[in-house]
């Protein structure tokens, strides 16, 4: 019988969180068509670019860190295996 309530359980918690996420992307859709609504196609065009620029600069400096990093950590190893 309890393995039937935990289904159950699982069942309306799956549902809510489905109802949730429904809810959440019917309201992104929304605010998107809004904000493409209230745009000129130049705009939302200019806005696109800028934001692929953006990101594009913050991807190379998160890239730069990364290598940074690796690069410290061969070197640290690299003293290390030789004993200095």
């Amino acid at each position: 019988m309890s393995h039937f309530k935990n289904n159950k359980k699982n069942h309306d918690i799956f549902c809510t969180n489905k109802k949730k996420s429904e809810f959440m992307s019917d309201s992104i859709i929304l605010y998107i068509d809004d904000t493409i609504e209230d745009m000129s196609l130049v705009d939302f065009e200019y806005s696109m670019i800028k934001g692929y620029q953006d990101m594009a600069e913050l991807n190379l400096e998160l890239s730069r860190d990364g290598v940074e990093k690796l690069l410290s950590d061969i070197n640290e190893y690299e003293i290390w295996l030789c004993g200095e």
